[in-house]
């Protein structure tokens, strides 16, 4: 083992021994084993012999003590004495040596001049044959200083225990910085600035706040670093990181945060359906509103439902920014009230179905005037019955005179359709697809109900028709269709009442038949028809030809005469009994003429035989009862009493 040989020590500087001596009582009170003072080398010696466990703090300040290799420290070093004598000293602490110890934190080691140490700092000066190398060491309770004392000088010779260097090592770099991060990924990319001037914390060996960008050197070590977060930001990074500070080294934090958004809008009482927010027009308090959607990084946004303020005002605050689906903002339509939608304008809306906003929003923007207008729905209803009582007389003008009356039958499972056009968006007012087109059945009573229409202030802004099957037709109204203009939130239950008849399946024939079928006339026809006034001496086919042939438009009676001629057959050949009923009202003049709406057909033929031949009649009145007999000889005038 390398010898080393100490100097001698006299002539040392008085002053450093006597605050090495302060130093030690100062450690012993701090919670070490108190200083021992040793006034021989034999004594010394033997303190050293007694206490095998003590260690000498490290004769080196590269690294912590952990990780000096004890064998290796000693090759290089070797065993030097703390008095000179040529002679090995006891390795009772693991190490020996001299420590001079100064006022303060900073301490300093006594070293044999030659002896290499790894040392933070070239050696600060030399002294009586030794190099000075500043060292930091922190003394830790259970920590012993023992001194040797001669008669003039006391020297600290040895530490034992247990204590922690604070070896000098030079400072790493903590770097902090925040970014806006607008794709929300928690990733700098490229194209991404970044936010200067934020308040930012780190605590550890060293602690600090300050703002970005941050560069500070700092003692190597773990760090908590933490961002002050900003009302209306969104950290899309943690807030807070532990972070390893290696000396020599940059250790780097990035906080990633987005600027959030708004969206806000109003409900109101659209009640001239235009989708525009007029002046005297009431907002509407208290309806539900939501937001649904994806943010930027494709995670979904959830929001408790809103409610419209007193002012109709809602607002969805720190939203961050949407996917390219965007957020949709929703109406909850009133309910049981039936409201339905005016804005937004397009699409047109669905009066059964919310209303929705597509907004595509992006990063810190502020989107207002996503307005919801409403107008309150109305309804119409109406029935349709029967329009002909059995119990009454057949001339009775309550028979088919379009209106219901007590008595009459009311008819279920008929469909009704509602077409036509509503005040919605006045400015483009075309028909309304989807809305007024529709079709509803009469429920048992008869009654049918259109819900949930929009207001429409034109007289005409709606048409309800009736469908009309083979072997029916309308006593009111006269075409089966009624036209209303419905105010908001109105409920027309009145004035729509759509009467019908059945029309009998009987074969009634033609002029146009019988003009060409003479062989269906017997000579039991002949004979029946010439002792009718109009008829008479009509026995044969030559007589009765003229009259079907002979009819035109010029000449009204000779048409009515073929007309009656054709009936008369009718009755008489079996394909229509002369009780059959007939309707006449939608014939102009036929209720004055025959007396009734509904009116057997026997009264229609007395009517018009006793009256031949039409003299005191006028053209008009000789052409209504052509045209009563001609829509009987077509089928189209026949009734049934009942559905």
């Amino acid at each position: 083992m390398r010898r080393a040989v100490w100097p001698d020590l006299k002539g040392w500087n008085r002053t450093i021994l006597l605050v090495a001596a302060a130093v030690a009582a100062l450690l012993a009170l701090a919670g070490g084993e108190a200083s021992a003072v040793y006034n021989s080398e034999a004594e010394f010696r033997n303190a050293i012999l007694a206490h095998p466990s003590w260690a000498v703090i490290p004769q080196w300040a590269a690294m912590p003590l952990a990780n000096v290799n004890k064998t290796e420290l000693r090759s290089k070093l070797g065993i030097f004495r703390p008095f000179g004598y040529n002679e090995d000293w006891v390795d009772g602490c693991n190490r020996d040596g001299v420590l001079v110890v100064q006022s303060g934190d900073a301490r300093e080691w006594a070293v044999p001049h030659g002896i290499l140490w790894a040392a933070p700092e070239p050696p600060l000066r030399p002294h009586l044959g030794y190099d000075l190398v500043q060292l930091q060491y922190l003394f830790k309770p259970g920590v012993t200083l023992h001194v040797f004392k001669t008669s003039s000088q006391s020297y600290i010779s040895k530490v034992c225990g247990n204590p922690s260097p604070i070896v000098y090592v030079p400072p790493g770099t903590l770097s902090v910085k925040k970014f806006d991060d607008t794709n929300m990924n928690g990733q700098w990319d490229g194209d991404e600035v970044e936010l200067a001037g934020w308040g930012v914390c780190y605590s550890g060996p060293e602690s600090q706040c300050g703002i970005t960008r941050l560069v500070v050197a700092v003692s190597p070590g773990t760090y908590s670093v933490s961002e002050e977060l900003v009302a209306g930001w969104l950290a899309t990074t943690p807030t807070s990181v532990a972070r390893r500070v290696r000396s020599s080294h940059t250790s780097t934090v990035q906080f990633g945060n987005v600027e959030l958004a708004d969206i806000s809008g109003i409900k109101w009482d659209d009640t001239n359906c235009d989708g525009v927010k007029d002046e005297d027009e009431e907002v509407l308090a208290g309806w539900e509103i939501t937001l649904t959607g994806r943010d930027i990084a494709g995670d979904e946004v959830t929001r408790e439902p809103i409610f419209t303020d007193s002012d109709g005002f809602y607002e969805f605050k720190n939203l961050p920014p949407s996917d390219t689906a965007g957020y949709a903002i929703s109406e909850t339509l009133a309910d049981p009230e039936p409201w339905g939608p005016t804005a937004p304008l397009d699409p047109i809306p669905d009066p059964v179905a919310p209303q929705s906003y597509t907004v595509v929003l992006e990063e810190g923007a502020d989107v207002t005037e996503v307005d919801f207008g409403n107008v309150q729905l109305g309804s119409i209803s109406g029935f349709k019955f029967y329009d002909a009582n059995g119990d009454l007389p057949p001339d009775d003008p309550r028979n088919g005179n379009g209106s219901y009356d007590e008595g009459e039958l009311l008819l279920s499972d008929w469909t009704f359709r509602l077409n036509g056009k509503c005040d919605l968006h006045s400015h483009a007012p075309e028909s309304y697809v989807g809305l007024e087109e529709r079709a509803v059945l009469t429920d048992a009573s008869g009654v049918f109900m259109f819900s949930r229409l929009y207001p429409t202030h034109v007289d005409d802004g709606y048409t309800i028709c009736e469908d009309m099957p083979e072997g029916w037709f309308c006593t009111w109204p006269p075409d089966g269709c009624l036209s209303t203009h419905l105010d908001e939130g109105e409920e027309i239950s009145f004035g729509l009442e759509f009467g019908n008849l059945s029309n009998p399946p009987f074969d009634v024939r033609t002029v146009g038949y019988w003009r060409n079928h003479p062989e269906a006339i017997t000579k039991a026809m002949y004979s029946a028809l010439s002792k009718l006034p109009a008829f008479k001496g009509v026995s044969n086919w030559k007589k009765l030809q003229p009259i079907f042939t002979e009819a035109n438009a010029v000449d009204m009676t000779a048409m009515l005469r073929a007309q009656l001629a054709a009936m008369e057959l009718n009755v008489l050949a079996g394909y229509v009994p002369a009780d059959a009923w007939v309707y006449v009202a939608h014939i102009p003049g036929g209720v004055e003429l025959f007396g009734g709406n509904i009116v057997y057909l026997a009264r229609i033929l007395d009517v018009v035989e006793a009256a031949y031949p039409w003299e005191a009649w006028s053209r008009n009145v000789q052409e209504t009862a052509k045209d009563a007999l001609d829509h009987a000889n077509n089928g189209g005038s026949l009734v049934s009493p009942t559905p």
